[in-house]
């Protein structure tokens, strides 16, 4: 979408998105920034992810326009390193 929209609609939708999640699920979205080791990639990284943050909860979250199966799967080991 940032492609084909700019960057500016791509910051809008997810925006957006983020006001949705907050109301649909309650809590706050929050962006998570660690300097990790090579779990995720392998390689020294800096890892981004958003949280869904409640009072009981942390849930990892990539809020974007589109999603592959690498994404499922760096999601995944990002949600484990988050562990």
């Amino acid at each position: 979408m940032g492609v084909r929209w700019g960057l500016l609609a791509e910051e809008s939708f997810r925006e957006a998105m983020v006001g949705a999640v907050e109301r649909y699920f309650g809590g706050r979205v929050r962006r998570w920034i660690y300097y990790e080791g090579g779990f995720v990639f392998s390689r020294l990284s800096v890892i981004e992810v958003d949280l869904l943050v409640t009072d009981r909860e942390r849930i990892p979250m990539e809020i974007k326009s589109g999603v592959s199966r690498a994404d499922i799967y760096e999601l995944w080991r990002v949600s484990q390193l988050y562990e």
